[in-house]
């Protein structure tokens, strides 16, 4: 990391003396350095290249770097510092200071959390600042499920080969339902307008400071789809605490004096079929990884979280959903331990 830390060091806010550098995290689409020198604690976020020519490291950087230089201002992001391209690599890349607090994902939320939440993305929602940008996530339902089920006929063969059939034919089976949904309710999307969203509106992206809450990772910024955000939020949150009731209160909460009525109806809908997409876009994360990392237990655990959720909306009787869920279970805990044997027989034979 030489050449990282001597660039750093012209950078304006570390004075010419190059910052104590180490990974932070190395994630999928990004990997994070921790900066720490006299003037405090920062993070480097170095865009990784993307398989999508719709969504470049450039792309992700200037709506993240735009969500920053707004809405640090009033307290809900990062301080930005820097962005731009790293010098020999090429990469695009932001640094912004350290979120102190505590991310809403490793805590048991109270309901004032979960209100301060629901403030939060409300506040995303209501501002009038126009960036000029595009979400990646849907901007209406008719789009996400013309999505979905293009993801869903892509991987027919590979969910019915790689799969138990009991999980592949319940999938199947699924698919009709979601989509009456979709064709029932899409005329509640013709007209709505859209808001700025946020873009990951996870919980791990959540951070709680007493009585802040400062939101990171906003490279998906950009105008969207309110409903599908309040969706995805709560259906996470759901997840994080076990209960439906948790969500319940942070979905309430931010509906609470809002002057649209069709918006509480828009995320109800969208409540019922997100989780048959998350299904299907996690299953193939996983299916398309070419050494089959092991799922690791809170993947697991979310997956059967939000497969079980998805047989009660659409009323599957409890003794059929516990046998199904508890057929995936036994699968991903299966391939949990192959690919655990598998990786210990690679190290063995790279020691030889």
């Amino acid at each position: 990391m030489g050449f990282i830390s001597d660039w750093l060091a012209t950078l304006p806010p570390f004075g010419g003396a190059p910052p104590n550098i180490e990974i932070f995290t190395d994630g999928k689409s990004a990997c994070l350095y921790r900066l720490e020198w006299g003037g405090g604690l920062a993070l480097l976020k170095r865009y990784k290249a993307t398989s999508s020519p719709a969504r470049t490291g450039a792309d992700k950087r200037r709506a993240e770097a735009a969500a920053l230089t707004h809405f640090a201002q009033i307290g809900l992001a990062p301080e930005l510092l820097w962005e731009g391209v790293m010098p020999g690599s090429m990469d695009d890349a932001l640094i912004y200071r350290w979120a102190e607090g505590t991310r809403a994902a490793d805590q048991v939320l109270t309901n004032d959390q979960l209100e301060l939440l629901a403030a939060a993305l409300r506040t995303v929602h209501s501002d009038a600042h126009n960036p000029k940008l595009l979400s990646p996530a849907p901007r209406t339902l008719e789009g996400w499920w013309g999505h979905t089920h293009e993801l869903y006929r892509d991987m027919q063969m590979r969910l019915a080969t790689e799969m138990p059939i009991e999980i592949s034919d319940t999938l199947s089976r699924l698919l009709q339902p979601v989509s009456g949904d979709v064709q029932a309710h899409k005329r509640f999307w013709q007209g709505a307008p859209l808001t700025l969203v946020h873009g990951r509106p996870e919980p791990a992206n959540m951070i709680l400071s007493e009585d802040q809450v400062i939101l990171k990772n906003w490279q998906d910024f950009g105008f969207g789809d309110p409903s599908y955000e309040l969706a995805a939020a709560s259906h996470l949150l759901a997840e994080q605490l076990g209960e439906e009731e948790p969500a319940r209160h942070f979905v309430d909460s931010y509906l609470d004096g809002t002057e649209d009525n069709m918006l509480a109806r828009r995320v109800e809908i969208y409540r019922r079929v997100w989780p048959f997409g998350y299904l299907l876009s996690t299953i193939k994360s996983y299916l398309d990884q070419i050494h089959r990392l092991p799922v690791a237990p809170h993947e697991a655990r979310s997956i059967a979280f939000h497969f079980r959720d998805l047989l009660t909306t659409y009323e599957w009787p409890g003794p059929t959903s516990d046998r199904v869920v508890a057929v995936l279970g036994e699968w991903l805990a299966d391939k949990q331990e192959n690919t655990a044997n598998g990786t210990d027989e690679q190290t063995a034979a790279s020691r030889l």
